[in-house]
């Protein structure tokens, strides 16, 4: 059983923390949700560095400056946005391989009220998840020093035909930087087939 879960994991790892360098601007099928400024209205929590001299694409990243344990900055956004069944958030992030974090989350408000969350941690369990919490691991870190896009199946965090109204970035300690926030409506990678799992070499 213990093997299986293994085999779980590193099959989302994969599948989720691929490092790809896409074109600058989004396909038709994306909505952005964030990109180099927040939105006009908006409220924001947390300290907001935005950083126009490191970006994947537009003028600027987001970040917030190194501390230890959690480190948090959102917003609320003026209008919400629908999510389709089917549909991906895509996020691009930049893990700093002098100082990495030990862990990534993003949470999303929804317009009912209620959260949803995903999260990322290498071999140390940082995040204090409760059992009750809708908060899903996705895998293990994304590849440390590169752009990697990070993209999540809605319909997997049960949270399609539902309205995001705010997102919280979320790192425990280390440096991360933040690029464009998107939904999609399709994702570029297919989950890999047992097959194709056998060929390939998990990233670290």
């Amino acid at each position: 059983m213990k093997y299986i879960l293994i085999l779980c994991v590193i099959a989302f790892s994969i599948f989720f923390a691929v490092g790809v360098y896409a074109q600058e601007t989004p396909r038709p099928s994306e909505i952005v949700i964030l990109e180099d400024s927040l939105p006009a209205n908006s409220q924001s929590e947390g300290e907001w560095l935005w950083d126009n001299t490191f970006k994947f694409s537009g003028t600027s990243s987001h970040t917030s400056t190194p501390k230890e344990g959690v480190n948090s900055h959102s917003f609320r956004m003026p209008s919400p946005i629908k999510l389709k069944e089917g549909s991906y958030i895509i996020q691009y992030v930049y893990l700093d391989p002098q100082n990495p974090p030990k862990g990534l989350m993003m949470r999303f408000n929804l317009s009912d009220g209620k959260e949803a969350g995903i999260y990322w941690e290498g071999e140390e369990e940082v995040f204090d998840i409760k059992e009750e919490e809708p908060v899903w691991y996705i895998g293990f870190l994304p590849k440390k020093g590169e752009w990697v896009r990070l993209e999540v199946p809605v319909d997997d965090l049960e949270i399609q035909d539902k309205e995001i109204t705010g997102i919280s970035y979320i790192n425990y300690s280390g440096k991360v930087w933040w690029d464009t926030t998107s939904v999609s409506e399709e994702g570029i990678y297919d989950e890999p087939s047992k097959d194709e799992m056998k060929d390939l070499d998990y990233i670290e």
